[in-house]
């Protein structure tokens, strides 16, 4: 073999060399739970919804009672994070006096609105300052657009119909999951960074806490709830 080729050879062995561990560390990470993309982290993990929430007495004596779903959210505390898109413009369908969906996220500001499923009219309202409102909807039409300037959760009641009750989540979350029977939650897919989490519900929430989220590990979370203040 020639001097040339030997030096050939020789390039040629190292470069590839050099190439095979990072060809071998490409593709899919693998996170406990599921899957998820690289630069993909998940936080997964129990609410206590008849710890904190169960332990207080009502006036009269008995333990008050969390009702109805609760959520988890987490929102984005990276300024990279804070330049996604917001959701489309969410439509709340009532009807029957039940909403569809059951859960719905609506960032702050951000329009959205009723459409009456019904043929008579609804007047739906909130009065969870700032975010208190009222707004007339017709029989099988949509209402005019609504924008709540702070997050929380929302209360919605109709003035005709005092057994109706909606609920809104206004935040500026990336990931909103509903927690099961049993008080389980698990949040996939969630890009690596720094957010907050918190647990809610129609009569109860938790204290909200700063988390980090790594790429290809799962984070294990308890959260209490905690009844809400009336107002």
């Amino acid at each position: 073999m020639s001097t040339h080729r030997r030096r050939a050879l020789s390039r040629f062995l190292i470069v590839t060399a050099l190439l095979l561990p990072i060809g071998g560390c490409a593709g899919v990470d693998r996170i406990e739970g599921g899957a998820g993309l690289l630069g993909e982290g998940a936080i997964a993990g129990r609410v206590e919804l008849f710890g904190s929430a169960t332990s207080a007495r009502a006036s009269d004596g008995r333990p008050t009672a969390v009702s109805g779903l609760v959520f988890v959210y987490l929102e984005p505390l990276d300024p990279s994070h804070a330049a996604l898109s917001k959701p489309s413009t969410p439509e709340v369908r009532i009807g029957a006096g039940r909403q569809d969906p059951q859960l719905v996220l609506v960032h702050p500001n951000q329009a959205f609105h009723f459409l009456n499923l019904d043929a008579i009219h609804h007047e739906a309202f909130s009065l969870d300052a700032p975010n208190d409102f009222r707004v007339r909807i017709g029989g099988h039409q949509p209402s005019e657009p609504i924008r709540l300037p702070q997050s929380g959760f929302i209360r919605v009641f109709c003035e005709l119909h005092p057994t109706e009750t909606f609920s809104l989540i206004v935040s500026p979350a990336e990931h909103v999951v509903a927690v099961g029977s049993d008080g389980s939650f698990a949040i996939a897919n969630v890009r690596s960074g720094h957010y907050r989490v918190r647990a809610a519900g129609v009569d109860a929430e938790s204290a909200t806490f700063p988390v980090v989220v790594s790429r290809g590990a799962t984070l294990k979370l308890q959260l209490s709830l905690s009844p809400r203040a009336a107002k």
